[in-house]
């Protein structure tokens, strides 16, 4: 019997990739809006394009709202966990270079949700990220 990562139900989207979405969530104890936003970030071009990305800009949107409401002790905690010491087990860079993402915008989004909690957190604000979105979906929609 095959491994779950080796088959995909619905689809063959992921079945290019050296590297899944959900490895690069697990092996970096990403949270569930992060988690879409890698999912939906690396698969956009592959299968449901701009509806993609738009799910992109609604999980970025909800990660902040959900921030804002965790008590302070909470957040605290979480970016202690966070700091210069940590690295990625699967690095934002490994994993978009194993599966091809050479776009500067795709590949920021990606970093982003690995390092906003953490020191380089001040460069990935909710509006620079729904600004990389925005790009995406402008380009998506022109041609």
């Amino acid at each position: 019997m095959s491994q779950p990562l080796d088959r995909q139900v619905g689809g063959s989207h992921y079945k290019g990739l050296k590297i899944q979405p959900l490895e690069l969530v697990v092996a970096n104890g990403l949270g569930f809006c992060e988690g879409n936003i890698v999912k939906y970030t690396t698969r956009f071009r592959d299968k449901s394009g701009v509806e993609d990305l738009r799910k992109v800009e609604h999980y970025i949107e909800l990660h902040f709202q959900m921030v804002s409401k965790e008590p302070w002790w909470f957040r605290v905690t979480r970016e202690w966990l966070s700091t210069a010491e940590h690295m990625p087990a699967i690095s934002p860079g490994e994993y978009c270079d194993a599966n091809g993402i050479d776009d500067k915008r795709q590949r920021y989004l990606i970093s982003g949700v690995c390092f906003w909690r953490g020191i380089d957190s001040s460069r990935y604000t909710k509006t620079s990220m729904l600004n990389a979105v925005h790009e995406l979906i402008q380009e998506s929609t022109a041609g």
